[in-house]
């Protein structure tokens, strides 16, 4: 399925365009105890809206299981790659046409000094930064382009040794109308491709309650710091 590109957004269509049924409410009330667990009351992070006050990105089982077990300090993981100053991060890179990942090589090695020294630890981990990013991505209106796009060198700006956190990385584009009807195209039920189109249109306009507070489009000025 082409909908098989989507890691969060067609979750979400599938849950909200069927709040009524009896097997959505058990699932509303697993992720609300989740994001009591993780968040402890404090503003919820990624909410659509107040219609359905749940974090998006917990709507990936994978990405949930993760943040609950805390494997590889995913919660601290997570909080470092969403955070707003990482995220205009990457998408000023993915507007350069550079794997969003590129960004974020450098900060990785000040931020995580302390990553894991075994091969197949350190791949899993680089996996994990990587489908992390695809989520926050996602929920921010981009899609995979292309994968496997090789990474250029930095200087450390503290040493001025070249660094490459990773080798390769994945690379982001806008979602197109293109990209919708494809999409809507590969949905069936009536009422999950209306609430699919809602979705896609409050995201790529920016209209969801966290792309709001996010307000990446937002200047910033030094006395507001």
């Amino acid at each position: 399925m082409i909908l098989d590109a989507l890691s969060i957004i067609y979750r979400a269509t599938k849950l909200f365009a069927s709040m009524d049924n009896e097997q959505t409410s058990k699932e509303m009330a697993i992720l609300k105890e989740l994001n009591d667990k993780l968040y402890g009351g404090i503003r919820i992070p990624f909410v659509f809206d107040d219609q359905f006050p749940i974090s998006l990105h917990l709507l990936s089982p994978r990405l949930r299981n993760l943040l609950d077990s805390n494997e590889y300090d995913s919660q601290r993981l997570w909080s470092f790659l969403s955070s707003r100053e990482n995220i205009i991060r990457m998408i000023t890179a993915t507007e350069m046409e550079k794997p969003a990942a590129e960004a974020m090589s450098y900060r990785l090695v000040a931020f995580y000094p302390a990553r894991p020294k075994d091969i197949e630890g350190f791949i899993q981990f680089k996996q994990i930064i990587g489908y992390m990013i695809k989520i926050i991505m996602e929920l921010h209106g981009y899609i995979v382009e292309q994968k496997r796009v090789k990474i250029s060198s930095h200087l450390n700006p503290d040493t001025q040794k070249a660094l490459k956190y990773f080798t390769t990385a994945s690379r982001y584009r806008k979602l197109t109308n293109r990209d919708l009807d494809d999409f809507v195209n590969d949905i069936s039920d009536p009422a999950e491709k209306e609430m699919f189109k809602h979705i896609m249109m409050r995201i790529r306009t920016g209209q969801t309650q966290y792309q709001k507070l996010y307000a990446l489009d937002k200047l910033t000025s030094v006395y507001e710091l």
